[in-house]
Parts: C-alpha cells; sequence; structure tokens
C-alpha cells in the first residue's frame, strides 16, 4: 500500500487478504548475524495509516493494479507467474518510453 500511497509503482500480485504482519527487531546474533522473526499481529507494534491518517489495510487488504494467480505447479518448476508479469509489464513501459516512477 505504501507502494500506491507514494505513486513509486505498480502492484503485480494477487489480491491481499488484509492482515498486517510486522518483522520484530531482534538483537544481533553471535558473530553479528541477525534474523527477523514475522508477527501476525504487527498493527499493534507497526501500524500502517494513510497520509489522510486513516487504517487502511487491516481486514481491507490491497487491490493489485494488475492481478496475477500464483500458480503452484509453475512455483514448483521454479517459474514465478507474478515476477514474470511484472517484468514484462517494465519491459513494455521502457519499450514504449513511458516513464517509471522515481523513488
Amino acid at each position: 500500500m505504501i507502494i500506491r500511497h507514494a505513486g513509486s509503482g505498480l502492484i503485480v500480485a494477487l489480491f491481499a487478504c488484509g492482515l498486517v504482519a510486522a518483522q520484530d527487531n531482534a538483537p544481533l546474533l553471535l558473530r553479528g548475524g541477525a534474523r527477523r522473526l514475522t508477527t501476525a499481529e504487527g498493527h499493534e507494534s507497526a501500524p500502517f495509516f494513510s497520509p489522510d491518517g486513516s487504517w487502511d489495510v487491516q481486514n481491507r487488504g490491497v487491490a493489485p493494479d494488475i492481478e496475477v494467480e500464483l500458480d503452484p505447479a509453475a512455483w514448483r518448476r521454479g517459474g514465478d507467474p507474478q515476477l514474470e508479469r511484472a517484468v514484462g509489464v517494465v519491459s513494455c513501459l521502457l519499450v514504449l518510453q513511458i516513464p517509471l516512477p522515481v523513488v
């Protein structure tokens, strides 16, 4: 959703369910390693509010600009239909010389 609010790109995916999850910031592990743990109820520690101050994602989801199903059979073969479609869209924008958003 941040991508949409910032106008920094297109969302190529499947419709998101609306569960907000966050990653904790764990202390460094031995030898400088780190880990992140995704928690189910991220909205309590890392809320996402839209620029107008409304609660934007929880229980609503994010509608993609281009909806692409995630095909389990393709995934097992090493394919990624969502990534492939996103690369195709960007390639078309480049060929058509349509400016890409600058972040």
